[in-house]
């Protein structure tokens, strides 16, 4: 027999969303714990766990025997508890709570064109915070079983997470819930080491003081870009009025950037999202293709949008959420103010007077994540050529596109941690990106 403990550390490397159902401060408050604080259910995570499991193509009466099934036959109910126990991830009993900053953001329904539902706005509440989450897990069993459960699953699982990271909660594949994971392994085997597990408590501080730390093995068959860019000139993610802070002069902005607990303007996922698909679809307009073309609407289907009332699916493509780094705040932040111009006169519309706060320059980095059996040749090369025209400026992200606003140049790209950027340069420049979408894209 064997008995083993697993200690998780996370660190968020972006916003995590986790709702209870309550809607007291936003349309979608936090989880809390009885301190009022963040974390991750433990039922989370093994959701997240099983899944992987799942991916991974292992034997489903393994998965089964470890998770735990409720399961309907022939009338009789089948129900096999957990083998595996694990906890919440939680913040450490040391926490700064100062540290640990709870925000509201916005969100909105998009309909089946990828405009604006009018009905479909609402909030939730998001944390962001440097300090770590832990989670201990526990795990009993046969030599046997833990060949087939252990070996075969669940330390693949954690080399997994150790490489890759963990998501969590809502709209992962949106940037959000993204944490870096450490893991380390304690086992005991009995009888031999049965007094020594007695006196063990998987719970103190130094309990893994002498573990094993699990080394990362990435999936091969993901797909990670990494893109480094430079902003060129303005940009913005915007947030309205009800959200704004006072500026220097004392006046209130209509809208002011969308910011993160550092300070530092961000670009979310959701809005790069918007960006590739919407350019994608520009894409495929101007080589011939109309909203009936299945290779349209399959595109929908990739970013998890559904054109049949079938319901909505996951997004096969991941994108990060972008800190943009501005290293003088005062100079590279500007507020404008403008009035809008009536349609019919092309003169200033009455009482149409606004500000809008906004940032010029910096420098962010963008993770886009798909794996090569969920996204074909075609769109992996569709994805490429945004790529090539978002060094071009010829993709923005953020607001006021049409007035030159989110223009970008990219320093640096990398696919699968190759460098690829003197490749994309010289096709941008040879004006031929077939080569690059063919050595980019092909093998995903």
């Amino acid at each position: 027999m064997k008995k083993l403990y697993y200690k998780m550390d996370f660190v968020q490397t972006a916003p995590l969303r986790i709702g209870n159902y309550v809607s007291v401060e936003t349309d979608s408050d936090l989880m809390l714990d009885g301190r009022g604080l963040p974390f991750i259910p433990g039922t989370s995570l093994a959701g997240i766990m099983r899944h992987l499991a799942v991916k991974l193509n292992k034997d489903n009466n393994i998965i089964n025997h470890l998770f735990g099934i409720v399961d309907d036959q022939n009338n009789n109910t089948i129900i096999m508890p957990s083998a595996i126990i694990i906890g919440d991830a939680v913040l450490q009993r040391a926490v700064d709570k100062n540290k640990v900053y709870i925000n509201r953001r916005d969100g909105v329904g998009l309909n089946e064109w990828g405009t604006v539902n009018g009905d479909s706005k609402y909030d939730f509440q998001i944390v962001e915070t440097s300090e770590s989450f832990s989670s201990i897990i526990e795990w009993e069993g046969t030599d046997e079983q833990y060949a087939n459960e252990i070996t075969g699953i669940i330390d693949p699982i954690m080399k997994h997470f150790a490489a890759d990271g963990f998501r969590a909660g809502a709209r992962t594949s949106r940037g959000y819930g993204s944490l870096n994971v450490a893991v380390l392994k304690k086992e005991f085997e009995f009888p031999k080491e049965l007094d020594a597990w007695i006196d063990y408590n998987a719970y103190d501080e130094h309990a893994f003081d002498n573990a094993e730390k699990l080394d990362g093995e990435r999936d091969e068959r993901d797909v990670r870009v990494e893109i480094t860019f430079a902003m060129k000139g303005t940009f913005s993610v915007r947030v309205n009025t009800a959200r704004t802070e006072l500026a220097e002069d004392g006046s209130i902005p209509d809208s002011v950037p969308l910011e993160n607990y550092k300070g530092n303007p961000i670009i979310p996922g959701t809005a790069w999202a918007g960006a590739f698909r919407h350019h994608m679809h520009d894409i495929l307009r101007d080589i011939g293709l109309d909203k009936d073309d299945d290779r349209v609407k399959d595109l929908d289907s990739l970013f998890g949008m559904s054109h049949n009332n079938s319901g909505n699916s996951k997004s096969a493509i991941t994108f990060s959420e972008t800190e943009v780094t501005i290293r003088n705040k005062e100079k590279q932040r500007t507020t404008v103010m403008r009035t809008a111009i009536d349609r019919f006169t092309s003169s200033s519309a009455n009482t149409a007077l606004f500000t809008g706060m906004m940032y010029s320059g910096g420098e962010g980095k963008l993770n886009i994540i798909f794996n090569k059996g969920g996204v074909s040749e075609f769109y992996s090369r569709l994805l490429s050529a945004c790529i090539c025209d978002m060094h071009l400026g010829l993709m923005t992200v953020g607001g006021e596109a049409s007035v030159g606003r989110g223009l970008m140049h990219i320093t640096g790209i990398k696919v699968n941690d190759e460098d690829r950027l003197e490749q994309l340069i010289k096709c941008v420049n040879d004006g031929d990106t077939l080569d690059f979408l063919k050595e980019v894209a092909i093998n995903a």
